[in-house]
């Protein structure tokens, strides 16, 4: 599980991780949203809670198993009354998408993803672009720059 902020995301094979961070009404409003979800179609591969604000946000990333970035899709963001916000997607990116999931992932190679980490944080002065590394385009340059492959 990655923790930002108030904020803990998981790739949606990683619920049960998250459930032991919740309270027994968010739990509960995780179960509904997942079963709407599922109903309506909703695409989704991660579930990020924000823990101050009480939302949960089901959020697709198309590229989520082949990408060493994957692209923050789009999100539908859910108050705990079930009213949402869809949140267009496709000009940020996660970082270290090893910490979303179980130790026991298969889908991508964990131990090649946090390699991965390793080799972007060696970017010289990369602390001075960590806020804005986020997003997608200035993090392909950053690459770019640096020789590291995208």
């Amino acid at each position: 599980m990655k923790k930002v902020g108030y904020s803990l995301y998981v790739h949606k094979s990683n619920i049960n991780e998250l459930l032991v961070h919740l309270d027994t009404h968010l739990v509960s409003f995780l179960f509904e949203l997942l079963e709407f979800a599922q109903l309506k179609g909703i695409p989704f591969e991660v579930v990020k809670v924000n823990k101050q604000n009480r939302t949960i946000s089901l959020i697709d990333s198309p590229d989520w198993i082949i990408a060493n970035e994957p692209t923050v899709g789009d999100s539908w963001c859910f108050k705990e009354d079930f009213s949402y916000k869809v949140i267009k997607g496709g000009s940020k990116v996660y970082h270290n998408k090893w910490q979303f999931v179980s130790k026991d992932y298969t889908d991508f190679d964990i131990e090649r993803a946090k390699r991965r980490t390793e080799e972007w944080n060696s970017i010289p002065d990369i602390k001075k672009h960590k806020s804005r590394i986020g997003n997608k385009a200035y993090w392909i340059r950053l690459l770019e720059l640096n020789n590291i492959q995208i």
